[in-house]
């Protein structure tokens, strides 16, 4: 039964092709070839890429959805996404099929909130994932994690371990893993090195330009001594 909690992307049955061109003229008509896999038999169907890209800027790819199909509505997740190396546009999408009350291993983004804060005390965020492996069951499963880092300070880390899982939220990985840590801001060593350069030239210039005045001063200084 579809969830009105849940987001919706409507598809359309396809038929199996195996020429290149189909494909192609699939693509071009902005229609995004996928299968629909788990709990019965493969289908392969078509969406719109454009209600594809419309669902992805408001949700992540780690959500569960309900597929619209021939009069037909499925729980799924997003599992594979493929894009074209050189375009980057999605070419090709995974579907599983989820039975809400089954546990399920797969991974949800993180969502990082609070880091105006840290930008205030001129602190970096410096990020080591950006999602988190968990176990879960179906009906469980949250969209995103969120990760509060306001009130970090400089030299502390995340870790899985410290995080506010929803409840039936299962991390898969070592809870001691680094999630982000803060530090204060670094300058490249090859800047460094050029600014350090800078620095030295300026103050050789400085220094010279001191030694040239303090020249014309001892030879003004004798001159007046001479006229004497």
């Amino acid at each position: 039964m579809p969830d009105q909690s849940r987001p919706q992307l409507t598809a359309e049955p396809r038929v199996r092709v195996r020429k290149k061109s189909e494909i192609r003229y699939l693509r071009r008509m902005g229609q995004i070839p996928a299968l629909v896999y788990g709990h019965g038999d493969p289908e392969t169907i078509k969406v719109s890429a454009r209600s594809v890209a419309e669902y992805l800027r408001h949700h992540t790819s780690g959500g569960i959805l309900d597929l619209n199909l021939t009069e037909r509505t499925t729980p799924v997740l997003i599992r594979e996404i493929d894009r074209d190396p050189v375009s980057g546009q999605i070419i090709h999408l995974g579907f599983q099929r989820v039975d809400m009350r089954e546990r399920l291993k797969t991974t949800v983004p993180l969502e990082f909130i609070g880091e105006e804060s840290l930008i205030q005390d001129q602190l970096v965020l410096q990020r080591q994932m950006a999602e988190l492996e968990v176990h879960a069951r179906a009906d469980q499963l949250p969209e995103v994690i969120v990760v509060d880092v306001s009130g970090v300070e400089a030299g502390q880390s995340i870790r899985i371990e410290d995080l506010q899982l929803p409840e039936g939220i299962e991390p898969t990985k070592d809870p001691s893993q680094l999630v982000a840590s803060v530090t204060h801001p670094s300058v490249p060593a090859d800047v460094e090195a050029a600014l350090e350069a800078e620095e030295a030239a300026r103050v050789a210039t400085v220094e010279a330009h001191a030694g040239e005045a303090a020249e014309e001063e001892e030879e003004e200084e004798v001159t007046e001594a001479a006229a004497t």
